[in-house]
């Protein structure tokens, strides 16, 4: 199954070409048209208008073709970046970004990037990236490590501490309209299903 940053990509380069290139070329037949209008009069622009409207039609389709194919690869990155938040959520420690980049079918590079993006968009403001490992870290785990940690604080104190971490984080997003309805709930009975 094909990666799904390369659909996005290949979809997007695809859009551009039919948005652009029709443009172009419609630029093109109106030049051709002026042209016949000053070479040959103004006479026979109903003839040479008719003959070029069936290309110029032709063309704007294809825009239209493009301009689906750019919605359809906007699509696939709204659902990586809305799987990717649903994902660090719902885990419990640091996770290796080749993980996450299988997990969501896309390459280690975009996954990144994309971890990233959905920080800059105001989202997972709590997680942080360590280059030298090349893992995400959920909040309360980055600034204490398990040799750190109390001994006296019991495992599930402190997975309850992280859950409610990323309910409250989950609330935010929903709260900004980052993130869908149905994303919400969906990564919600995930964390709720962990909970239990």
């Amino acid at each position: 199954m094909m990666r799904r940053d390369l659909m996005s990509l290949f979809t997007r380069i695809a859009s551009w070409i039919l948005l652009y290139l029709p443009i172009a070329l419609i630029l093109l037949v109106v030049i051709d048209l002026l042209n016949y209008i000053i070479t040959y009069g103004t006479g026979i622009i109903s003839k040479v208008l008719f003959g070029s409207l069936s290309t110029i039609v032709f063309l704007i389709i294809l825009m239209a073709v493009g301009d689906w194919l750019g919605s359809v690869s906007n699509r696939i990155d709204n659902e990586i970046e809305t799987q990717l938040v649903g994902f660090l959520l719902s885990i419990s420690g640091p996770t290796p970004v080749g993980r996450i980049a299988e997990y969501l079918n896309v390459s280690v590079e975009h996954a990144r990037k994309t971890f990233f993006k959905v920080k800059s968009k105001g989202m997972l403001k709590e997680f942080t990236f360590d280059a030298e490992r090349m893992e995400i870290i959920p909040p309360f785990t980055q600034t204490t490590t398990a040799a750190e940690k109390p001994s006296y604080i019991p495992p599930t104190v402190t997975d309850e501490l992280i859950q409610r971490a990323k309910l409250i984080e989950l609330e935010k997003l929903k709260a900004e309209g980052k993130i869908s309805e149905e994303a919400y709930k969906r990564i919600r009975e995930e964390l709720e299903g962990k909970k239990s």
